[in-house]
């Protein structure tokens, strides 16, 4: 019964194997891994909706270390309710660093990333616009 996924290629595998079938990574470190860990490697998973939930569960957890996956997944992924989700992620997060992604979302190629951004900088608090 398949009841764990590579964190690698996401090939479902046997619960207890120590390589992927698929692509041999190493499965024995995922029980090593920390939940935050965990949680960013899960943001190269294939299927959006669980990359919206791993999202929104760095941003509960206010993950700074979020940040630079989260921008890569803007600068790559077209799909636009992965992208508001990040955004409205690195605002929960709040860092200095989460905001200047914001900014930076402002130049975004498409029009409803861009949008969405401006309207979160509208509500950016003061100390952290600073």
């Amino acid at each position: 019964m398949d009841d764990s996924f590579c964190q690698d290629c996401w090939t479902a595998t046997e619960y207890g194997e120590a390589r992927c079938p698929s692509c041999g990574a190493d499965l024995t470190c995922e029980t090593t891994h920390s939940y935050e860990e965990k949680l960013l490697l899960a943001l190269t998973h294939p299927m959006p909706e669980h990359r919206i939930s791993t999202i929104r569960l760095l941003a509960n957890l206010r993950s700074d270390r979020a940040i630079h996956l989260f921008a890569d997944i803007l600068s790559s992924d077209p799909d636009f309710d992965v992208a508001r989700e990040v955004l409205q992620g690195a605002v929960a997060i709040g860092t200095a660093s989460a905001w200047k992604l914001v900014e930076k979302a402002t130049q975004h190629p498409f029009a409803l990333v861009r949008e969405h951004a401006q309207r979160l900088l509208m509500t950016q608090p003061q100390c952290a616009a600073e």
